[in-house]
């Protein structure tokens, strides 16, 4: 057990503080980029309904005149990956609460895509938010040649992977299953998914920078940390994600601050970290 810190009562914990987590982190990420031979890294850490801190290491790219640029922990942009997928959960659960779709409804009843299944139980918005859908994982077309235009979500999904596992029974960590969930979002809201995500959780949360564009927007696309397949290599093109809700989006720290603080029961926009009012329920926070 840790000593209580001075001022709190024997046996509480230490009181969380900025000055401890970037001494902890400053003591971890430069070696940990050095050694995998990454560029740069921004770390949020929240806690309380607070931001503890923001905090950028390495490079954000190597500059148009050959001077690495620092990553800016308030505004350098990196892709989140599959952190994607969480806004797809949200944009699902904002439905559930709308009474617009029910997460244990059939997903074939929601959508306009012939969905090939080997099983009596049908597939349901639960399954593929859970990764429970069966879906065989199938890479080909994930990450697209940058000069190819995104096809519309629908197209994309319209040739479905196998169904190799019954609805309910299996975990099988599935990009299709999800960018589907995303696909019900568009059906039912009648909205592009990226589209969708901005104006009902990133405009909402304060999330200036946030995107799921592809390519970024002209005034984000100088924000950018540049990607590298190794050290000491050419940066490569911005990628472009073939089924944008299960990866596509670009963000900088504080915006993934304010996410991780409205799914946390606060309001990022308040300083004070006062209690959110209306992003998501706590009910609908804890089936997620």
């Amino acid at each position: 057990p840790q000593p209580a810190a001075a001022g709190s009562p024997a046996g509480a914990a230490p009181a969380l503080t900025t000055e401890d987590v970037q001494t902890w982190l400053d003591g971890i990420l430069p070696a940990a980029l050095e050694r995998e031979g990454l560029t740069g890294a921004v770390v949020s850490v929240v806690h309380g309904g607070q931001v503890v801190t923001e905090r950028g290491y390495g490079y954000a790219g190597t500059g148009t005149d050959g001077a690495p640029v620092p990553v800016d922990a308030q505004r350098t942009l990196f892709r989140v990956g599959s952190i994607t997928k969480l806004t797809v959960a949200t944009a699902v659960m904002q439905l559930v609460e709308e009474g617009r779709v029910d997460l244990d409804e059939p997903v074939a009843d929601l959508i306009d895509i012939d969905l090939p299944t080997r099983f009596d139980e049908p597939i349901t918005l639960r399954h593929l938010l859970s990764h429970t859908a069966g879906f065989e994982e199938r890479l080909g077309d994930l990450f697209m040649d940058p000069e190819r235009d995104v096809p519309p979500l629908g197209q994309a999904l319209a040739d479905p992977p196998e169904q190799i596992f019954a609805p309910g029974t299996t975990p099988a960590y599935s990009n299709y299953g999800n960018a589907l969930a995303g696909y019900v979002v568009e059906r039912v809201s009648g909205m592009e998914f990226a589209d969708y995500a901005a104006t009902h959780i990133f405009e909402p949360l304060g999330m200036d920078t946030a995107t799921l564009a592809q390519p970024l927007p002209e005034e984000l696309a100088g924000q950018m940390a540049a990607g590298y397949h190794h050290r000491g290599s050419e940066p490569v093109p911005f990628e472009h994600v073939g089924i944008p809700p299960a990866g596509s989006m670009s963000a900088a720290a504080p915006d993934m601050s304010a996410f991780m603080l409205a799914h946390l029961g606060f309001d990022p926009t308040d300083d004070d970290g006062e209690a959110a009012p209306a992003f998501l329920s706590p009910e609908s926070v804890h089936a997620m």
